[in-house]
Order: C-alpha cells, then sequence, then structure tokens
C-alpha cells in the first residue's frame, strides 16, 4: 500500500514538471518574432550589421549612413539598373557637351582587323560599327525616360540627362574598353578611354572635321579584358582644368567606402591662376585654367628634362632616367616645389586629381640629393585609382559644373 502510493505520487511529480517544461517552451516560442524576408536579423545583442560585417570595404554601417550609405546616395542619382557601363550626369544648370576620344570606340578583346580612323568618314563609320550600346536618359518626376542614342564619340547633354554607354564584354563578362585595333606603341588594343566636357559654346572641329582634346581636364579609364583583372581610373589636371565631378567605379549596389568616391571640386576660372594660355585667339569660347606646363619656360634644375619641356618634365634622350624623375618630382613636391608648381597644387587642394605628369608616386624623402642619394618613390592616392574588374561594374561620373557656363 505504502509502495503504491509512493509510486503515484512520483508518477504526479513526473507529469507536472513534463507540463511546466512543456508550458515554458510553448510561451517562449509566442515571443519570437519571424524576420521579414529581406531583411538582415539582428544578433542576439541587438546590433545589426551590414552586409558583409566589420568596418572595412563590404562592412560598416547600414545605408543611410556610413560608408555604404555615402556611395547609395551616389548612385541614386543615377539611372538604376545599369550595367557594364559609363555613365556621364550633367548635374549643371546648363547644357554641355561631352567628349571620347575620337579615335578609341568600344570592341570586344576578340575583334579584330578594323582599321585605325584616319579622316572624318573613316570616324564615322570606325564609331558606327562599334560594339557598344548608347542611350540618353532624361528625367521625368522622379523617374527617367530612355531614349536610344547615337553611335558617337560626343553627345550633348541638358540639365539632368545622363549618357549612357555599354561596354562590350569579354568571356567572362568583364566590361572592356578595346579599340578595335593594335596601338603602335603599346602593341595592345585595349587602352582604354579618355573622356571630357565642354560647355555648350565651345570648341571647333580641326581640319578634319573632327574634334579633339583640348588642352583641359580629362577622365581616363581603362576596363582591362580577362581574369583577375582590374578597372583603372583617374582625373587629370596635366594640361590645365575646366570643369569639376565626382566619380565612382563599382556596381550599384556596391557598399564602398565614401572614399571610393574621387571628388574634384572647389576650383573656379574666377580663382584660376592663369586664365590665358596657347588656345587663347582661336576659341573665343574656350574658358580653361591652363597648368604651368603651358605657359612656364624649363625649370633650370630640371637639367635631365628636355630643353623646350615646359613643366612637363619629359626626359633627354639617352639622359640618366632616375636622376631626370627625381629632378622633376623635386620641381613639383609640395615641400621643394618652385612658385609656379606649388601656386597649381594649391589652386587644385581639393582636387583629387593628377597635377602633373608622373604624379601617381612622390618622393620618399623630398630632400634627396638626386646625384647621390638612395632615390625612392611612394604611391600617391590622390592620382590613379584601381578596382578590380568584375560583370556587372560601372564608372559614373557626375559632372558637377563647366567653366563657362551659367550659374
Amino acid at each position: 500500500m505504502i509502495l503504491s502510493e509512493l509510486l503515484m505520487i512520483i508518477v504526479g511529480c513526473l507529469l507536472l514538471i513534463t507540463v511546466s517544461i512543456l508550458l515554458v517552451l510553448y510561451l517562449k516560442k509566442k515571443d519570437v518574432k519571424p524576420t521579414p524576408q529581406g531583411s538582415n536579423p539582428a544578433s542576439v545583442s541587438g546590433k545589426e550589421t551590414s552586409p558583409g560585417g566589420g568596418s572595412g570595404p563590404g562592412g560598416g554601417s547600414s545605408p543611410g549612413g556610413g560608408s555604404q550609405g555615402a556611395v547609395s546616395e551616389f548612385v541614386s542619382k543615377f539611372p538604376p539598373g545599369i550595367k557594364n557601363s559609363l555613365l556621364i550626369l550633367n548635374s549643371t544648370n546648363d547644357e554641355m557637351k561631352a567628349f571620347l576620344s575620337p579615335d578609341l570606340a568600344f570592341y570586344s578583346p576578340k575583334k579584330d582587323g578594323i582599321t585605325k580612323p584616319e579622316n572624318n568618314q573613316d570616324y564615322l563609320d570606325y564609331w558606327n560599327k562599334c560594339e557598344a550600346q548608347f542611350a540618353i536618359y532624361s528625367p521625368n518626376n522622379g523617374d527617367w525616360n530612355s531614349n536610344p542614342g547615337v553611335k558617337n564619340y560626343y553627345q550633348t547633354l541638358g540639365a539632368g540627362q545622363c549618357w549612357v554607354i555599354t561596354l562590350p564584354t569579354d568571356d567572362q563578362g568583364n566590361p572592356v574598353t578595346c579599340n578595335g585595333y593594335t596601338d603602335s606603341g603599346s602593341g595592345d588594343k585595349c587602352t582604354g578611354i579618355t573622356i571630357w566636357v565642354e560647355n555648350k559654346n565651345q570648341r571647333e572641329y580641326d581640319d578634319k572635321q573632327i574634334y579633339r582634346i583640348p588642352n583641359t581636364s580629362i577622365i581616363e579609364a581603362n576596363f582591362v579584358p580577362g581574369n583577375d583583372q582590374y578597372v583603372n581610373y583617374d582625373f587629370s589636371a596635366v594640361d590645365g582644368i575646366n570643369f569639376t565631378a565626382h566619380i565612382f567605379c563599382g556596381k550599384n549596389n556596391s557598399s564602398s567606402s565614401p572614399d571610393a568616391i574621387k571628388k574634384c571640386e572647389g576650383v573656379s576660372y574666377d580663382t584660376c591662376p592663369r586664365k590665358v594660355g596657347i588656345d587663347a585667339g582661336t576659341d573665343a569660347s574656350f574658358v580653361n585654367c591652363y597648368a604651368p606646363k603651358h605657359y612656364k619656360s624649363k625649370n633650370l634644375t630640371c637639367t635631365e628634362a628636355l630643353d623646350n619641356d615646359c613643366y612637363g618634365c619629359g626626359e633627354k634622350q639617352g639622359g640618366n632616367t632616375l636622376k631626370a624623375k627625381c629632378q622633376c618630382h623635386k620641381v613639383w613636391d609640395p615641400s621643394t616645389g618652385d612658385a609656379a608648381a606649388s601656386e597649381w597644387r594649391q589652386y587644385l587642394k581639393d582636387c583629387k586629381t593628377y597635377v602633373w605628369a608622373y604624379d601617381e608616386q612622390f618622393l620618399t624623402d623630398p630632400s634627396i640629393d638626386c646625384d647621390t642619394g638612395n632615390i625612392t618613390f611612394s604611391t600617391n592616392p590622390s592620382s590613379l585609382q584601381v578596382v578590380p574588374n568584375e560583370p556587372g561594374i560601372n564608372l559614373y561620373i557626375d559632372i558637377l559644373s563647366v567653366f563657362g557656363q551659367k550659374k
């Protein structure tokens, strides 16, 4: 009797414990809220991380703030859904003209047998046969209207319009800037592209009825084909400057650092050190700020430079290459440069650009003796930019101002 009562008590206790455990599990399950599809599941600590996590590229803060927010906001100014393209946006209040180097159209790496254009008809045919696709996007009440563009190396853009050039791709699906013929100097047929803009009243044809790059600012880009290749691009004020821009190379959902947006700003025609230059008198509408190489005679400390070189520091044939490079860098270095170079660099202090021809490097020790010292160079992060080439990548160019336009 006593044993049976004891067994009943034990069984009752076990049932009570089991019911209690089931009740606790049930209540806990009711308190768990499902994560909406597509949202970022927060960690138990309550800290949310952006895709990739961490604080470096691919991480940092979520959209709306920090690195990814800055890039997302920049890319959102452009037409959405674009891939493998050059996008040139006119963010000024006036009409402008955008140009691509006329002898560098776009063909796939496998394309052979293209003749480098030599006259006006050649250029028309060269561009008409190129393998890129062209379109003009116009803003429309928060949306975009798209119209096919003419296959050409120049385009007039109204305020707010965007010129989109979708590039051919290689076997891996990477966009490429190959030109259809082999360059006689480099032996390469994928040499890149040069981009520049001018105000609506500017420019004249040359004697072949072709627009040529003036002595002004340019954007250079090369989308190199093949596995594990790259896109290199830069803003250059080596010859002068006549427009400002923000530039980014990446995908439209990039989470790159804000520093990935290359910014050239803070310059104007009014504050230009030298407004008159080699183009004055040939085109009255040409509004440009000229670099010292166009108005300064040779710096006498550059003994290894060409006699007629004007601050570009071209090397004498048979000269001492390393010594020449050292001498030229001293002329242009912020701590040792002469007045003209320092003035030009100061004018461009808010513009991440090539200030002079070899600005991708600087002397590790500017006080080095170019004759006897151990000459070494360091990389200048403000000049050439390099990112991996991959399917879907774009080059976004936002033109902020053009000298000679209405403000």
